[in-house]
């Protein structure tokens, strides 16, 4: 009986641990930028990270950004999106309405 109860008891005890690590690590959340290459992008990009930082998202840590430019070349918008769209990122978050566009259509293809 006593072997029994062992057993048990390290069965239970790599099953505890086994969660325990698992909740120590956090989700890493994806997310996936397509921004226009114009006047004022990188003021766009620094600003979104300070703003995601606030809200407790830490680069390395617990996300990781898909950035796409378009370097400005509007005609690869679409290419972009598709690439984005293609990663399943957690969030896409498109700046410019074009980007905006080239992502809906993108996530209606692909879906």
């Amino acid at each position: 009986m006593r072997r029994r109860k062992f057993i048990a008891f390290v069965g239970w005890a790599a099953v505890a641990w086994s969660l325990a690590a698992s909740a120590q690590q956090p989700k890493v959340v994806t997310v996936g930028v397509l921004a226009r290459d114009v006047p004022g992008s990188e003021r766009f990009w620094r600003l979104f990270r300070d703003a995601m930082r606030e809200q407790g998202y830490v680069e390395g840590e617990n996300v990781r950004y898909e950035f796409r430019s378009d370097q400005g070349q509007v005609g690869r918008v679409a290419e972009l999106a598709a690439e984005l769209v293609a990663l399943k990122p957690d969030l896409i978050v498109p700046w410019f309405t074009p980007a905006t566009i080239a992502v809906k259509h993108a996530r209606s293809v692909l879906q």
